[in-house]
């Protein structure tokens, strides 16, 4: 697989938010703000490390 790693802080660049790699499902990333929250499903292509 490739892509951020589960644990891996990313910042989405579609929605200007931050947040911490909690694992993927098919094709998307679940992404988890830092302080805590509900979790977006990102593609990979809009994250960067």
């Amino acid at each position: 697989m490739t892509g951020p790693r589960v644990g891996q802080v990313v910042h989405d660049v579609l929605r200007q938010r931050v947040g911490v790699v909690m694992g993927h499902a098919g094709p998307y990333v679940q992404v988890r703000p830092l302080a805590g929250g509900r979790e977006w499903d990102a593609t990979p292509g809009q994250l960067r490390a």
